[in-house]
């Protein structure tokens, strides 16, 4: 057998494997997703685990390194977050984090700050109503999907590049345009040429893409164009740069908008279905 290595984790999801084991789905604080199973977990009577093993526990464990699992042979608990767990619509949000966090980083090692923000994200949970929740759950999902390289182009049109004024300043009646596909705001010009487009065919299209109309190559293929508002999209830019901290004291009328942008984005960036929004907006709307 290996040597064990310690490390601190949090557990983002459990797994019945057989009849008395479990699969712990965990973030380790270097980034990394470690599955591992914790041995007659599920056995009556055990008091080995117990709350130590439950989601949004973060913990420091001792680990044996396996071919396919890892094993678990000892836990300590740092934080169980029992609290969250015991609210019902706090552990709804959690649970969505969670299995974002779950996902995305069995494609990659999803970066150090992964393990503080999500350990920051149940701390303030404690201390959040239902709208600075929706809106701190948006944040994280916006904010991590960032780190890992899909940042919504807000600065400038994510089709031909031409740089737009700081959202600041844009004139609120002027119309946005945003393609989740193409990646963030487009320019009036793009989403004109985007119109004229619509009533060809398929074959027509990829011709003047492709071979007879150099100035609409750039166009997507796949389009999701949709209107946005100068207050929209800046919100989504607040999401990304403001702290935790300042968004729970924010006050926001289109937060449940937001959080399904988030998980929208999340959704065409990575592959991934969070199954828990779908139980999520059960709850909250």
């Amino acid at each position: 057998m290996s040597n064990p290595q310690n490390k601190n984790i949090i557990i983002l999801k459990k797994t019945k494997l057989g009849e008395m084991d479990l699969i712990l789905s965990m973030l380790d604080d270097e980034g990394n997703q470690i599955r591992g199973v914790a041995k007659a977990a599920r056995k009556p009577g055990n008091k080995r685990y117990g709350a130590k093993i439950e989601p949004f526990t973060i913990a420091s464990a001792q680990i044996y390194k396996g071919k396919t699992l890892d094993n678990i042979t000892q836990i300590k608990a740092i934080e169980t977050n029992a609290k969250l767990r015991d609210d019902y619509v706090k552990s709804a949000y959690c649970y969505l984090a969670c299995e974002f966090v779950d996902k995305v980083s069995s494609l990659t090692s999803i970066s150090t700050t992964s393990f503080e923000m999500l350990s920051a994200y149940f701390s303030l949970m404690h201390e959040t109503n239902d709208d600075s929740a929706t809106l701190l759950t948006a944040a994280f999902i916006l904010k991590l999907s960032s780190i890992l390289g899909f940042m919504p182009l807000l600065k400038a049109c994510s089709i031909c590049g031409k740089e737009f004024s700081c959202l600041d300043e844009l004139d609120t009646k002027v119309a946005l345009y945003f393609d989740i596909v193409a990646g963030g705001l487009v320019c009036q010009q793009c989403h004109d040429k985007w119109v004229d487009l619509q009533n060809e065919s398929d074959d027509e299209r990829l011709a003047r893409l492709r071979m007879s109309n150099p100035d609409t190559q750039n166009l997507p293929i796949k389009y999701n164009m949709k209107t946005m508002s100068q207050s929209f999209a800046s919100w989504i830019n607040s999401l990304i740069h403001s702290t935790f901290s300042q968004l729970v004291e924010s006050s926001c009328d289109i937060s449940n908008n937001l959080l399904h942008f988030s998980v929208m984005w999340a959704s065409e960036h990575f592959g991934i279905n969070l199954k828990s929004y779908v139980y999520l907006k059960e709850i909250i709307q």
